[in-house]
């Protein structure tokens, strides 16, 4: 990916998957934090890493997994935290759209991107 900056955090026990994704960081901007649960941060994570336009992202888009609790990180630092609530199977992959929305959203109304494409939610 040209020029974008994602990283993977290791979860505070070894061999388990990422619990914190840092996208973005290259270029001044905010800081963004959103937590959820893995079925929702882990599909989330994989959508965004997939766009290229984010080589563009003004700031730090960070993503982590709620159920950890290493995975905390410091608020106080950051311009946005939101939290993705927790969703039954049936009803995961609505939330996962949901999720994809407001995350892309909430990124457009900070300035981190320009939002072509992204309703006004």
């Amino acid at each position: 990916m040209m020029g974008i900056q994602i990283d993977a955090a290791m979860d505070c026990i070894p061999l388990r998957p990422a619990i914190v994704h840092r996208i973005g960081g290259k270029k001044p901007g905010p800081t963004v934090i959103v937590s959820g649960f893995d079925p929702l941060i882990g599909p989330l994570y994989d959508r965004i890493a997939a766009v290229d336009a984010l080589v563009f992202l003004n700031g730090t888009l960070l993503l982590t997994r709620a159920d950890m609790p290493c995975a905390l990180l410091d608020a106080t630092q950051a311009d946005e935290v939101i939290f993705l609530g927790y969703a039954e199977d049936d009803a995961l992959e609505e939330a996962q759209t949901d999720a994809w929305w407001a995350v892309f959203g909430l990124l457009r109304r900070m300035g981190m991107i320009q939002g072509r494409g992204v309703p006004h939610v």
